[in-house]
This record gives structure tokens, sequence and C-alpha cells, in this order.
């Protein structure tokens, strides 16, 4: 049977999850009852990753990625400090396209999730290669994924001179993330922390 990952975070990119694994169909989707949050604290490299939590009549956006079934020892192993919980109730899950395909879905969820603090805050790299991969859809689902994004009022670094995401990509269009960001959480945004802590 067909496997999927339900990524919310930079699992979205695919230049990133090829770091960890082969990956074939990226399918934009919204993932409805749920909200992604900087959620996922990881003080050894003083950042916090998204995480997703349930959450009655709300909804964030995604991609569906189908991966082979072995490569989840590699995946489980990269998502330390997650559960990978199957979903059974895939009618949560809304492709972009109105085609829901077959297979098993998965999604890692946050064993222990907390907000961002000072010593570990959101990282602008981690940020950009979320953001990347959605603007290459297009560039409403790239504002649709910041603003059902929660947790932008928490500590939040631009870290792109010294970057804190160790699977960071160079090369983004950097102004126009920033463009984006700034249409859509302007009070946050001008919040942003310009240097690494």
């Amino acid at each position: 049977m067909k496997q999927w990952i339900v990524s919310y975070g930079t699992l979205v990119n695919k230049k990133i999850t090829e770091k960890t694994g082969d990956s074939f169909e990226y399918i934009p989707c919204r993932i409805e009852d749920h909200i992604r949050r900087w959620s996922f604290p990881i003080p050894k490299q003083q950042r916090s990753a998204a995480g997703i939590e349930y959450e009655k009549n709300a909804y964030t956006t995604g991609t569906l990625v189908s991966i082979l079934e072995k490569d989840f020892s590699l995946f489980d192993k990269r998502e330390v400090g997650y559960l990978r919980h199957k979903i059974e109730d895939t009618s949560i899950l809304k492709p972009m396209d109105g085609k829901m395909p077959d297979g098993e879905f998965w999604m890692y969820i946050p064993i222990a999730p907390k907000v961002p603090t000072t010593k570990t805050p959101i990282t602008q790299t981690m940020v950009d290669v979320i953001i990347d991969a959605c603007m290459s859809i297009s560039e409403s689902f790239a504002k649709e994924c910041i603003l059902t994004t929660n947790d932008w009022q928490y500590p939040w670094v631009n870290d792109r001179s010294k970057p804190l995401y160790p699977r960071h990509l160079s090369g983004l269009s950097t102004f126009k993330i920033d463009k984006i960001l700034k249409e859509c959480i302007p009070e946050h945004f001008s919040n942003r922390i310009e240097e690494n802590i």
C-alpha cells in the first residue's frame, strides 16, 4: 500500500525531504481540525521547529508526500521527539486539486509541545525552507501557510547570516519571502530579531 507523510513543516520541501529518504509525489492540501505551531523546542540547536495539534474547526496547510515504506525508519530517526501517528479519519485531509490519493497517511506530532523562548526561538532559516516550498506552488498557498501558522508572537530570530537550522538551504529568494511575511503578519515581522541570539 502506498505510504504518505502529511507534512506541515520542512518536509513540504522536496530538497529537505530527500536529505533523509526518497520521495515521489507532493500534493498540496489543507489539514482540517488542526493548527500548525512553532511548538517543538530543540535546545541543543537553540531553536524551535514546527508542530501540529488538534483544534476543532481550525485548519492549516500542508503537503501529502509519498515515500517508500522502508524509509520510515529513517524519517522516524529524523523526527525524534515526535510521534508518528496514523491518520484513520482521512476526511480531515483536503487536497487542493480535490483528488484524494489511495494509501496510508501518517503525521508526526510533537510529544511534549512548548512555545518558543529566547533560548529556543523561531528561526528564519527554517521559515525560509517552508515558505519557499509553498511559494513554488503559488503565492496564495504561501500566504495561507503563514496565516494558518500560530505562535509568531514568540521570539523569532533572523539567523540567515549564521544559520541555526542544520538543513538550511542557500540561494532562496529571501527578498520575496520577507515581502510575503511582511504582508501577512506585519506586526510580528517587525518584531523579528535581526541577529543571532
